[in-house]
């Protein structure tokens, strides 16, 4: 499954997760990788699901501390150039990621339930691969620019982002001849000519 997302402002629109709701999850768990590189988290937002592992990687010359206030929160204390921790994620959220010694470093970790999510790119692009055969809800969610959490919960601990979105969702269809179908997904409670528009999905193309 392919598609685009566009949101207002445009810059934002590589924050944007886009995963299929009540969708399988993994058959066994995932590992990921977050660098600290430049005094910055990357990548800045992680999609992963429940029971998936992430090891941060310390690249850069300082020492480097990970800690979430959200869920079940942790703290992997502090550690130098060329080493790791690692934290396996229990409970789906979204959880911010930050650093006691360096306070402007900040990312996400979109934790799902689903084997089926993706973080769109800098065009708004996006691809979730292996999608099987069904119908399945297409939900998507950003910090800036609101939309619910992977539990249905708002973005907690997220600082003051948004929250005042409902979720947006909207069905695509995946046929096991590789039909696909094509869905537009907006803000139920916009209004035209008033409201600043929030994110929408713009085109969803199965195949």
């Amino acid at each position: 499954m392919t598609g685009t997302v566009i949101a207002f402002p445009p810059k934002y629109a590589a924050e944007t997760v886009v995963y299929l709701k009540d969708a399988p999850p993994p058959k066994t768990p995932r590992r990921h990788r977050v660098q600290q590189k430049g005094m910055t988290f990357l990548p800045h937002v992680l999609a992963v699901a429940v029971r998936d592992s992430v090891t941060f990687m310390n690249d850069d010359g300082v020492d480097h501390n990970v800690f979430s206030p959200d869920g079940q929160a942790y703290n992997l204390g502090v550690f130098s150039k060329g080493e790791s921790r690692e934290h396996v994620f229990a409970k789906a959220g979204v959880y911010t990621q930050q650093c006691s010694m360096h306070p402007e470093m900040l990312s996400y970790i979109f934790v799902g339930t689903t084997a089926y999510s993706a973080v769109v790119d800098r065009d708004g692009r996006f691809s979730i691969p292996d999608v099987p055969p069904g119908t399945w809800k297409i939900a998507i969610w950003n910090p800036r620019l609101g939309g619910s959490g992977p539990n249905g919960d708002r973005c907690q601990g997220c600082h003051g982002h948004r929250q005042d979105r409902p979720e947006l969702t909207a069905p695509a269809q995946r046929s096991s001849a590789g039909v696909a179908s094509a869905s537009q997904l907006t803000n139920p409670g916009l209004r035209p000519g008033r409201d600043r528009p929030a994110p929408y999905l713009h085109r969803v193309i199965a195949k």
